[in-house]
């Protein structure tokens, strides 16, 4: 016995039939992108229909990224002149202020330049005596020119020999009041301290007591954490929708800054890094840290979220079919981020359309249909 078919059944072949029927009536001559569909095809269709508006909101979620400090932030505590570390002032990530003593080093090349300088003043005053001396003998006609000039040129001699050994000290970190000392009555030190040059935080600590430094050994580095950078991870095809300015966020931290550079070179992993700078963050970033960061879109960007059932794939594109007069028209568009139930995109769109959010099987099955009959 033969049951009759259910209404559940009736109503399916019914939706079906509706289709085809409308695929192929539609006119030939409209363009392939364009469903023409009436009110009571909507309705027996079930089409609705909901305003784009909403923005988009990111460009990129959840990418991997790493905090790291501006390298103008970072300042080097080098030994000015070779020695013994004899004392370490403060210990890794202590903070420290500019002209803080970090480091006193022992050195006995900075005594021999001392001596140096003490030596080489006496004689530039003993040399400038005579040269004064001969000056007046020279206007009294007792000496000759010539004997004035030498005189003259050895006590210039001896000035250079003098600034040179000043400055000298001045780069080993002698206080200027210690150089007139020195220069003056000869008093000597072996103790020199490596001053912290900016106030911030000590992020390198190379050297320790006891340790031998030649001048130029780096002993540690500080680095202003007042502002940080984050070397975010981007896909390729995403990091071609980045522009600098762009907000960036890391989310559960609260820091946020903006898009500064998005590099020209692809890693091997098919990812582009892009450069945030996110301002006061100390507080809550880490040098090192791993985390996740969120870019945003600009305020005029044109991005707009959309449920994730109003998009349409077909032949590796992406389309929104969005109500125009006497049906809807099939609009290419990207997609940026997509969760369960929504989805950011990117597509030549004003954000005043109304977009179909249900029925969309419907409307993609005629207007594949169409595009058949038509070729």
């Amino acid at each position: 016995m033969t049951l009759p078919p259910s209404r559940s059944g009736r109503a399916r072949r019914a939706r079906a039939c509706a289709l085809v029927l409308l695929a192929l009536a539609a006119p030939a001559g409209r363009a392939a992108d364009t469903v023409a569909v009436s009110a009571d095809q909507e309705q027996s269709l079930g089409i609705q229909t909901a305003p784009l508006g909403r923005h988009a909101g990111a460009v990129a979620t959840g990418l991997p990224a790493r905090v790291v400090i501006p390298p103008q932030q970072v300042h080097a505590l080098a030994a000015p002149v070779g020695g013994l570390v004899a004392q370490v002032a403060k210990a890794h990530n202590d903070p420290v202020a500019a002209g803080e003593a970090v480091f006193v080093l022992s050195s006995a090349q900075l005594v021999d330049d001392q001596a140096a300088l003490f030596k080489a003043a006496s004689q530039q005053r003993l040399l400038a005596e005579n040269s004064a001396r001969d000056g007046r003998l020279l206007k009294e006609g007792i000496v000759p020119e010539a004997r004035y000039r030498a005189a003259r040129a050895e006590e210039q001699r001896a000035e250079a020999e003098v600034r040179a050994l000043r400055e000298r000290l001045r780069l080993a970190g002698l206080d200027p009041d210690d150089v007139r000392r020195t220069e003056t009555e000869g008093a000597l030190t072996d103790r020199v301290a490596v001053r912290a040059p900016i106030a911030g935080v000590l992020v390198e600590l190379d050297a320790g007591v006891g340790a031998r430094a030649e001048a130029g050994t780096l002993l540690g580095k500080v680095a202003d954490l007042s502002r940080l950078w984050l070397e975010v991870q981007v896909p390729v095809d995403q990091a071609a929708l980045l522009q600098p300015g762009m907000p960036v966020t890391v989310p559960g931290v609260g820091v946020a800054g903006r898009l500064a550079l998005v590099e020209s070179e692809m890693s091997g992993a098919q990812t582009v890094t892009v450069r945030a700078e996110m301002g006061e963050a100390a507080s809550t970033l880490r040098p090192g840290q791993s985390v996740e960061a969120r870019i945003g879109a600009l305020a005029d960007a044109r991005h707009w979220r959309v449920p994730s059932a109003a998009l349409a794939w077909q032949s590796g594109g992406t389309y929104l079919f969005v109500a125009a007069p006497g049906g809807f028209r099939a609009v290419p568009v990207q997609v940026l981020s997509q969760s369960a139930a929504t989805a950011g995109v990117t597509g030549e769109l004003s954000g005043e359309e109304r977009i179909a959010v249900k029925g969309v099987a419907a409307l993609k099955s005629i207007w594949l249909g169409k595009a058949e009959a038509g070729q």
